[in-house]
């Protein structure tokens, strides 16, 4: 599984760079989480992660363009609707 992840990330790390002009600039995350599913609700779990992700994207730490990072709890409750 990792060969495939590691050739997924180099391929298309290039092709995103060659279009942005930007040689050798990092495009993906350093690790990657496997997991395994094991049940239509853990299925849905990680379909509703991955289509929730990217507008989550503003409130994370790691966006450099987030005004004020949150503190964990802070962060948690405010990507869970309000919940921690």
């Amino acid at each position: 599984m990792g060969a495939i992840i590691r050739a997924f990330k180099s391929a298309t790390t290039r092709r995103i760079n060659a279009a942005r002009g930007t040689p050798g600039a990092a495009v993906w995350q350093r690790n990657y989480y496997e997991r395994i599913v094991r049940d239509e609700i853990a299925l849905e779990r990680i379909r509703a992660y991955i289509l929730a992700n990217p507008l989550r994207w503003t409130l994370d730490r790691e966006n450099s363009a987030t005004a004020a990072p949150l503190n964990e709890e802070d962060y948690y409750r405010r990507i869970m609707g309000g919940q921690a």
